[in-house]
């Protein structure tokens, strides 16, 4: 089978990264023929092809774009990715177009209207954008169920200029309204909403999660790892990672720092912080408990094992997150979890069995409970062997590939 993939990166970005793991399992494990269509290529592979071709044609399309989303005109027309992608599907003949990461100034929404007449379509949905009005998260307001666009919501990423949301929103439902496509959850929360969305009425809806291949990230000498990285063999290890420490609101930095505080006030013994991202954080600087190993933004497998291994509580306050990779990477590393019950955090956090999950953003419990598990050496190691017990039960590689290749 020929399975023609729409994204905006081969395999960077959660999105990028969540699609190339499953794709690669359903071409190893059931021998499908797979075709990347890309925003951004970053592997060298003859099956992956970059929807503008040249650097000049990328730029222009993006400053054209910006100009759009000023508008109030959200991927209405773009100048050469959607042309590109319709003639490369031509070419290829796909019996799939397996749609993921729309956003980002390369996919015209219409074209998903386009592409279904012609095609078998299953489209993965990685945030709400698909039926809202613009934003990737709505953060609990659902006026997308009236066909309304959010208070503010044209401030959300992928922002808007003229405040046409309700008009974008609507336009969705005409587009999607009488084309047959199936759609993709990854968690139970995104389920629950999906099913309830008027844009998205009559479409089949499946939830199947992201998986993660075990035989990378899996269980490693944490005392090793500790001491590769410059930390004590028996010293107590948090981590946090984002790719904008602090320049996305809702990933967590601000609520990181209100946690960290607490926990520096409640703890009589030194915790190692490993802090994975593009920026820094100077003010931690100051919680004289905590000693701050900064590791910078991450990219590769190996190293992110090797972090994670060296970590023994992953630390996750996330205010919105539709299913997070790195979480998933955490436990399948035996790291026990503290998350924010939003989003699929909820299912990739067993609560009291893996990992904790924290209601209502209470920056304290979070830090009660890091210190209750430093202190109680028994029961943390039952946690570490349930969260990588429960990445083996939910989300296998191999499982997520046997799932997906039923439905294609």
């Amino acid at each position: 089978m020929k399975i023609a993939i729409i994204n905006i990166s081969d395999r960077s970005g959660g999105s990028g990264i969540a699609a190339y793991r499953t794709a690669e399992a359903l071409k190893r494990d059931f021998g499908h023929e797979i075709f990347y269509l890309v925003r951004t290529k970053t592997l060298d592979q003859d099956n992956i092809y970059q929807t503008t071709g040249n650097a000049f044609k990328a730029k222009l399309e993006r400053l054209f774009n910006v100009g759009m989303n000023l508008l109030g005109l959200q991927y209405v027309w773009l100048p050469f990715s959607p042309w590109f992608i319709l003639n490369k599907l031509e070419e290829i003949k796909p019996d799939v177009v397996w749609i993921n990461n729309t956003v980002g100034g390369y996919f015209m929404t219409s074209h998903i209207r386009t592409i279904a007449k012609k095609h078998k379509v299953v489209w993965t949905l990685h945030d709400m954008w698909a039926f809202t009005a613009n934003g990737a998260h709505t953060f609990g307001d659902d006026s997308w169920k009236q066909l309304k666009a959010a208070k503010g919501e044209s401030k959300i990423y992928p922002t808007i200029g003229l405040p046409l949301g309700n008009w974008l929103i609507k336009r969705k439902q005409r587009l999607f309204k009488d084309v047959n496509f199936t759609v993709v959850v990854p968690s139970t929360w995104m389920y629950d909403m999906a099913v309830q969305s008027p844009v998205l009425a009559g479409k089949k809806i499946v939830r199947i999660p992201h998986g993660i291949d075990l035989n990378v990230f899996k269980p490693m000498d944490k005392e090793a790892m500790k001491e590769k990285y410059g930390i004590p063999r028996d010293a107590k290890t948090i981590a946090f990672i984002a790719q904008k420490l602090k320049g996305n609101f809702f990933k967590g930095g601000s609520d990181l720092y209100d946690i960290l505080k607490h926990l520096n006030e409640q703890t009589t013994f030194p915790i190692h912080l490993l802090l994975m991202g593009e920026d820094s954080m100077p003010e931690l600087n100051d919680f004289k408990n905590l000693i701050i190993h900064p590791m910078g933004y991450v990219k590769e497998e190996e190293k992110m094992v090797e972090i994670l291994n060296a970590t023994d509580v992953f630390v996750y306050p996330t205010r919105a997150d539709s299913f997070s990779l790195v979480l998933l990477e955490a436990i399948a590393c035996g790291c026990i979890a503290i998350s924010y019950a939003v989003g699929g955090c909820v299912d990739i956090v067993k609560n009291n069995y893996s990992g904790f999950l924290i209601y209502n953003y209470d920056a304290n419990q979070a830090a009660v409970l890091i210190v209750s598990i430093f202190r109680n050496y028994e029961i943390s190691l039952e946690l570490v062997r349930n969260s990588h017990k429960h990445a083996e039960d939910v989300f296998c590689e191999i499982q997520v590939a046997r799932s997906y290749n039923t439905l294609l």
